[in-house]
């Protein structure tokens, strides 16, 4: 059990690691862990204020049926069988039945709670999941296009110098070629479809 919940507060701390990694100038309260602890207080303080009222039902109870018992120790207390019907519960009988309505009927509001709790819980691990390979797809793709444009830049500067210095026409032809088949997606080969008509010329 110790090892699961300290496995629990690692990857609640990674998480915010990460989360901080890929939006910076996210505070510190809007992670998962902190809304997940702040609803984890909620619950248990809905728990013991039940648990309170529930035990202040029972004392009630009990005192009440205290206070219906028959005075004089020396009276009977048996139902008088006057009548052919069942014999009749006690005051304190039914205080005791209502106080377990009471208590059963509590349990499931807190189980309900429970069970939306731990919904709520799923739905926002969800989300921050989905949120964060969001964040991430978003931050590989930028990094991505960044190496695609600076390869494709790399290429076009070494077919100029071709030309310019050295005078490899062919070989700088066959690298604005690759560069305009190859990086087609970026603003470098349209700089190499003009080199390539340029070198017709």
């Amino acid at each position: 059990m110790t090892e699961r919940r300290m496995n629990d507060r690692e990857l609640r701390r990674l998480l915010c690691e990460a989360d901080r990694q890929v939006v910076p100038d996210l505070p510190p309260d809007n992670d998962l862990g902190s809304r997940i602890r702040q609803l984890d207080r909620k619950r248990r303080r809905r728990q013991q204020a039940t648990l309170a009222v529930f035990g202040l039902v029972v004392a009630g109870s009990l005192a009440l049926g205290s206070l219906w018992r028959p005075l004089s120790s020396d009276a009977p207390v048996r139902n008088e069988v006057a009548h052919d019907g069942p014999p009749q519960p006690s005051a304190a009988q039914i205080d005791i039945a209502q106080s377990q309505a009471t208590l059963a009927e509590l349990q499931a509001k807190i189980e309900q709670e429970e069970a939306e709790l731990a919904m709520l819980v799923a739905v926002e691990k969800r989300a921050e999941v989905n949120r964060r390979s969001s964040a991430l797809g978003n931050a590989f793709q930028s990094d991505f296009q960044r190496e695609v444009d600076r390869s494709a830049l790399t290429l076009l500067v070494a077919a100029d110098w071709k030309v310019e210095r050295y005078k490899m026409i062919q070989s700088a032809r066959s690298d604005y070629e690759h560069v305009v088949k190859e990086f087609s997606q970026t603003e470098w080969a349209g700089v190499a479809k003009q080199r390539l008509v340029a070198l017709q010329n």
